[in-house]
């Protein structure tokens, strides 16, 4: 993948501010941020011991040299030629690889009699061997706490630039001159290759160990309530919670490893907006952001933050009586679908809701409305609900003839882009009869 290709695809950190602001009761939202967690990505080259069954012809061989051994005839390998009709050249073959095996007593096998060993006679009575090969497999390391991850998804070998990179334990890189050192858990290397190799119960010996390091690309989203405690929330590609990974940078955090020293010196001046973003929340701004939505302050002139839009317009609709008037100049699927409920429950109890949008697009892969959202719209019906297309930039709401909301935001759209850090946007209430009415009017 090219550096351009790699910068194409940094995930939509403004939807997920939005989605997931008031993710933990009691906790408001502070950053969200791309990390890149180190990854050893390591290939085991080792010796393995199998029972294996022993060729037909084999123990065929084997049989006949024990028979030929009651008949005490000095020239058992004439015998054993007659017998068997194998060629001489292949017949020796064979006679010389148990003979290597320990499977034939040590003698001429041309001069002297042919006699089975007592290896001989175990193992054609199983009639297996063990046998010993070389082999290799992939394990991949976390590059912290040098467990073995099960999940082996896609590794980027580069950091990317915007995201906090960790740097990896030394003590955690698995090398082939530490195999007998402590690692992970309590156990050596050794162990730990073994006990997760899927032929670790039949390892005899452990050859090479090389790592490569690489990076597993998180979506982290940060917290922080009124007692400055701090919780993490890890989203996988699909923007849904990764369950394993927000438990594993728990422990990052329980552990106190999320600090200067473990992250890489690229990242500094990322980590060090992270820190600031924290001590910016304090705990007067906390309590204002994880204000239950029927406690939202409506009052004329109240600016309303970036991360608070959500709240309000949740507030908006479950709190109409009559009409809620919504421009938007962009709609898809991935905003609006936060609001499907409660926007179905508002018609269903009467609310007329009128949504205007429309913008001039911006280039030929801007799509004004998507068809997920359009599907929606129509689901609607048309009693309680009107759709216009229109060319405005404005984003507005309107509560009745109570109050409305004006400014930046971009109610059906906020995260549509793929800016490296949520951008900042802010309306204002208004509850000024006239002007509210001069809006409503522009909807009809």
């Amino acid at each position: 993948m090219t550096e351009k290709q790699n910068s194409a695809i940094k995930p939509d950190l403004e939807l997920l501010t939005h989605r997931y602001s008031d993710h933990y009761e009691g906790f408001a939202m502070y950053d969200a941020r791309e990390i890149d967690y180190p990854v050893y990505r390591t290939k085991v080259m080792y010796a393995v011991t199998k029972e294996r069954k022993i060729h037909p012809v084999i123990i065929s061989v084997l049989k006949t040299i024990h028979f030929l051994e009651t008949l005490k005839d000095e020239d058992s390998y004439s015998y054993l030629q007659n017998i068997s009709q194998l060629d001489e050249e292949i017949l020796d073959t064979i006679l010389a690889d148990i003979t290597t095996k320990g499977y034939l007593k040590q003698n001429d096998i041309r001069q002297e009699e042919l006699k089975l060993s007592k290896e001989g006679k175990e193992i054609l009575e199983k009639e297996t061997e063990l046998v010993t090969e070389n082999a290799s497999s992939w394990l991949y390391f976390d590059g912290i706490f040098g467990t073995v991850l099960e999940d082996t998804e896609k590794l980027d070998q580069k950091s990317r630039e915007g995201a906090i990179e960790f740097k990896p334990y030394v003590k955690s890189r698995p090398r082939t001159e530490c195999l007998d050192d402590d690692f992970s858990d309590n156990k050596t290397l050794r162990q730990v290759i073994i006990e997760n190799l899927q032929d670790g119960n039949d390892i005899t010996d452990i050859f090479e160990v090389a790592p490569g390091k690489f990076f597993r690309r998180h979506i982290c989203l940060f917290y922080k309530d009124e007692e400055t405690n701090e919780k993490f929330l890890v989203l996988n590609k699909d923007y849904e919670e990764d369950f394993r990974a927000t438990q594993l940078f728990d422990r990052i955090l329980n552990e106190q490893k999320f600090d200067y020293e473990n992250i890489s010196p690229n990242s500094v001046k990322i980590f060090e907006e992270n820190i600031e973003k924290f001590n910016n929340t304090t705990p007067e701004i906390i309590k204002e952001k994880i204000q239950p939505i029927e406690e939202v302050s409506i009052s004329d002139g109240k600016t309303i933050e970036v991360d608070e839009h959500k709240k309000y317009f949740i507030y908006v609709f479950e709190n109409a009586r009559n009409s809620i008037y919504i421009q938007s100049p962009w709609i898809n699927w991935k905003t609006l679908r936060l609001y499907k409920e409660y926007i179905q429950n508002a018609v269903k109890k009467g609310v007329k809701v009128t949504v205007k949008y429309g913008m001039k697009p911006r280039n030929r892969f801007d799509k004004i409305i998507d068809k997920e959202s359009q599907k929606f719209f129509d689901s609607l019906g048309k009693d309680n609900f009107r759709l216009i297309k229109t060319d405005d930039h404005s984003k507005i709401v309107i509560c009745d003839d109570e109050f409305m909301i004006m400014g930046s935001f971009n109610w059906f759209s906020f995260g549509g882009g793929n800016e490296p850090d949520a951008r900042g946007e802010t309306s204002t209430i208004n509850m000024n009869k006239d002007e509210i009415l001069k809006q409503i009017e522009k909807f009809n």
